[in-house]
């Protein structure tokens, strides 16, 4: 009985011990939890410091993370790299937006654009037909993706810019189509951006107000009284194109039906550039090499350049469109041979 009682003793004296003792141990891991957390917060703060010296936004290290990169992986990435996995066009969520059949994979070939660059070509906004349409200018504009921003800031579109098209619902490809087709310039030598939705920046010219039949009415005679110069289309044209003014700075001549049915139908470009600003040199030789630019005249104040576009212009599934906008495509050399400078 003893004995038994004197274990009670003990155990209640162990326990209140144990009572006494857990303060102190609590204390102990809470202040090695604190400093755990100073540590792994300064190890976050740290991270994000690297990663921003590499150029990388949370919302990139956010990409990266779903990619599969842990926080070391990242970064220990190259500056080409992240340039390659953040191009624009590259697959960065699940499966690119277009993936060639074999058939597709052969026929591609044949204009020289393998699967890789036909994956990019889809997130851009390409579709099949006009991977197999696209000029040579503007697969060398594309490619490599990793330096597309860069060609697209030569064209006068600032990041910020690009990404207000994109947000507005615009594909990488129309942003491009615009950079390589939009020549004209202002006198400062910057860009002018055309708005497709807005017509008010569309100048439809009638017949009556802009163009003069010459007496044998076999070829119109038109005018441009701003740039100061003639150019003749075939008889044939009257009543199937409209002239689009550029301020000033030049003009396009479209196939009137097929624009207005989707803003296509683009035939060529005369663009004036301002020698004494210096843009036939700062801009003029670029849209050379990049949009295949010829110079047609030439004085001691300016410059005159052609241009066609680089993109397809025709509506492939409307025949009598399609018809009628090579029929007159046909004749665009022959238009611009009759180019004369006046005033």
């Amino acid at each position: 009985m003893k004995k038994i009682v004197l274990f009670s003793i003990l155990l209640i004296f162990s326990f209140s011990l144990a009572a006494c003792s857990k303060p102190v141990t609590s204390a102990d891991e809470s202040q090695s939890l604190e400093r755990n957390t100073v540590n792994a917060q300064k190890g976050v703060e740290e991270f994000k410091k690297r990663a921003g010296e590499k150029g990388l936004t949370e919302s990139k290290v956010h990409t990266l993370g779903n990619l599969g990169y842990l926080e070391q992986e990242i970064l220990n990435l190259s500056s080409d790299k992240i340039a390659e996995i953040f191009a624009p066009g590259a697959t960065n969520d699940g499966a690119p937006l277009f993936m060639a059949n074999d058939k597709q994979i052969e026929e591609l070939k044949e204009v020289s654009i393998d699967s890789k660059m036909s994956a990019i070509l889809g997130n851009l906004g390409y579709t099949y037909d006009k991977m197999l349409r696209l000029s040579p200018n503007e697969v060398d504009f594309v490619f490599p993706n990793t330096e597309l921003m860069a060609n697209l800031a030569q064209k006068g579109f600032s990041e910020q810019e690009v990404q207000s098209w994109l947000d507005k619902g615009k594909t990488y490809k129309e942003v491009i189509r615009e950079a390589l087709i939009s020549m004209s310039v202002t006198g400062c030598g910057t860009k002018v951006i055309k708005d497709v939705n807005k017509t008010g920046n569309i100048n439809l010219q009638t017949n009556s107000e802009k163009v003069n039949y010459n007496t044998k009415e076999v070829d119109i005679t038109y005018m441009n009284e701003k740039c100061g110069f003639t150019l003749d289309f075939p008889s044939y044209w009257n009543e199937e194109y409209f002239i689009e003014d550029l301020n000033g700075m030049g003009v396009r001549i479209h196939h009137k039906d097929t624009w207005l049915k989707n803003g296509a139908g683009t035939l060529f470009q005369i663009t004036v550039f301002d020698k004494s600003k210096d843009e036939w040199n700062k801009i003029g030789k670029i849209l050379v090499e990049t949009v295949g630019l010829r110079k047609i005249y030439e004085n001691d104040k300016e410059v005159f350049g052609f241009s066609c576009p680089t993109d397809v212009q025709y509506i492939p599934d409307d025949k009598d469109l399609c018809s009628q906008y090579m029929k007159m495509e046909n004749d665009v050399f022959k238009v611009v041979e009759t180019f004369k400078k006046i005033n």
